[in-house]
């Protein structure tokens, strides 16, 4: 199959250009200055390899132009660039999963050594020929390739499906419909760049490498940005806009509707803690609340829907009478456990209320004030208890 070096040079510079808009985005974007860093790093890698591969591609295609020093540098710089570009992908790719193989320096360091290693020995071929050998002949210069050609692709391959299966796991145990699917997405997407990096390790004319990175990379970007659009940047729960969405898609559902039942809750004196301890312990006990609540609703047959509302206020839709007496049972277990613990300089308490679903409701705001409602008794009577209690 014969594939022209210019089309191979005008598909690597429109990559070029798309990865360099990318990169423009990625570096103002408001992800944690680590986890901007790795993907700034990855596209940076990708672009040096959509270079290279050009030069890559001219000399293995017209050997006379750039001698056998040329020859060497380009094939070392495309193989390197590959593996960076595996390399960062599985650093950044962990970190979004928050896993222990990158939890510290010295843990990225260490994941780093494979592609440190064979950078070594890919850079020492113009003295081994393991990977290419280049040799003068009377028409010019002549390539062959050596055993361990390809090995950087290899390389790149373990790092992608590591993190990919990685991905995979979290997003088989993940609830929250947002994060499975950007777990998915960051397993599954890399695919197809391995795909097309594979054709390309056989064709080396075709530019389809710049291509499946490309897809790969905007369409695991383009996820990560949805969810954060969704995702309350505190406690990364679903935000309201999430709950809305939620609701209205489950009161149009004729079998699911019938069963519904919306929970509100909040931090009684939550105020006071701000007011006492500061903001930074407020956020802490926000914090600790949504770990209450999703602990709550862990290992059900149901679905379960929790979602920040608003500053001290959550809810959480579920889908059945018997759900959300033992997700309330579960939360007064953990909340006494939390204050036993003597974690907190204060006590946590929740108050909550709750409301079912009723087919003469006019909207979502009627449901959640209902909830509401019954919230504010609560924290009346709560308020009553207390007052008696100090008398």
């Amino acid at each position: 199959m014969i594939y022209s070096f210019h089309f191979h040079a005008e598909t690597n510079i429109m990559c070029i250009l798309l990865l360099a808009m990318m990169l423009f985005f990625v570096l103002r974007s408001s992800e944690k200055k680590e986890n901007r860093i790795l993907l700034a790093n990855t596209v940076l890698g990708m672009i040096l390899t959509c270079i290279s591969s050009i030069f890559h591609c001219y000399s293995m295609n017209r050997t006379t132009s750039l001698g056998a020093e040329g020859i060497y540098l380009f094939y070392i710089l495309y193989c390197i660039s590959q593996m960076s570009v595996g390399c960062f992908w599985f650093l950044y790719s962990e970190s979004l999963l928050e896993t222990k193989m990158v939890s510290s320096r010295k843990n990225r360091i260490g994941m780093s050594i494979p592609f440190a290693a064979f950078s070594v020995l890919i850079a020492l071929t113009p003295v081994t020929g393991w990977f290419i050998s280049v040799q003068k002949n009377a028409t010019g210069f002549a390539v062959t390739r050596g055993a361990a050609d390809g090995l950087s692709f290899g390389v790149m391959f373990v790092y992608v499906i590591i993190t990919a299966f990685h991905a995979w796991i979290r997003a088989a145990r993940e609830e929250r419909a947002m994060e499975k699917k950007t777990y998915f997405v960051t397993g599954t997407f890399p695919l197809s760049f391995l795909i097309l990096g594979a054709f390309q390790v056989f064709h080396p004319n075709a530019p389809s490498l710049c291509y499946g990175f490309v897809i790969c990379i905007l369409l695991t970007y383009i996820t990560n940005q949805d969810n954060k659009i969704s995702t309350d940047p505190l406690t990364k729960l679903n935000n309201r806009n999430q709950l809305n969405k939620y609701m209205l898609s489950e009161m149009r559902n004729p079998e699911i509707k019938e069963h519904l039942y919306l929970m509100i809750f909040d931090i009684d004196k939550f105020k006071q803690i701000n007011d006492k301890f500061g903001h930074v312990e407020g956020d802490r006990a926000l914090v600790k609340m949504t770990d209450i609540l999703k602990k709550a609703v862990k290992h059900s047959n149901y679905r379960n829907f929790i979602a920040r509302f608003g500053g001290d206020e959550f809810i959480i839709v579920t889908e059945a009478w018997d759900e959300l007496q033992r997700i309330v049972k579960r939360i007064r277990e953990l909340e006494d456990e939390t204050n036993a613990s003597g974690e907190y300089p204060y006590e946590l308490s929740i108050s909550m209320g709750y409301a079912k679903y009723e087919i003469n409701m006019t909207g979502i705001q009627q449901w959640i004030d209902t909830a509401d409602e019954m919230l504010y008794k609560e924290k009346k009577v709560k308020e009553r208890e207390r007052k008696i209690s100090m008398r």
